[in-house]
């Protein structure tokens, strides 16, 4: 039975250990995952600005992993791969523009570029749409222990929110499954 769990852990080390070279990989275990609860987190705490915050900073993530597999799909460590297309990017590209060779290479239903900005122009940059008649009031932290109610006013945001959720889901789970094809057709191919 050891030697049993012992093949098990190493063959599940050895999968681990390939896919390190792959940047949505890392995507996946350093971003999605973590993000994803404190969007949670964000959603129950009524602290929605974060929520955004952090969805644009998801798509971000998920355009950088995603391209940098694309154009460098050797055997450079995912790290390497993201810091040659940050490098790359920081001299001659915008995010915007890393967004739209997202939408090129994945054709999603929702478009990458247009949640992007969406997400900048309409909730990131004016801090004032969310946070509103809020900004006067004195901000306390008990909402992270014991969440505050949502009012009738709050519905319009969350509606919001709910529909920017869904977006990025769709775009990140189309993301995934094209990534996935990508790194069987290039096993087969080695």
């Amino acid at each position: 039975l050891v030697g049993s769990e012992m093949c098990i852990r190493d063959r599940f080390l050895s999968e681990v250990k390939k896919y390190r070279y792959w940047a949505m990989y890392d995507f996946i275990v350093s971003f999605y995952l973590p993000f994803s609860y404190g969007i949670y987190l964000d959603l129950l705490s009524k602290n929605l600005l974060a929520g955004y915050f952090l969805i644009r900073l998801l798509l971000e993530a998920l355009a950088k992993h995603y391209l940098a597999d694309v154009k460098y799909p050797s055997h450079l460590l995912s790290e390497q791969k993201v810091a040659l297309l940050e490098s790359d990017f920081s001299e001659k590209k915008s995010i915007s523009e890393l967004m739209k060779k997202l939408d090129e290479i994945l054709k999603p239903e929702n478009n990458c570029k247009e949640l992007w900005k969406e997400l900048s122009s309409k909730w990131i940059h004016p801090v004032k749409k969310l946070t509103g008649n809020r900004l006067n009031k004195k901000q306390t932290s008990w909402p992270l222990i014991i969440p505050e109610p949502y009012t009738e006013n709050d519905l319009n945001d969350v509606f919001e929110f709910k529909k920017i959720l869904s977006q990025f889901r769709k775009i990140s789970c189309k993301a995934i499954e094209n990534w996935k094809n990508f790194v069987l057709s290039e096993k087969l191919s080695t």
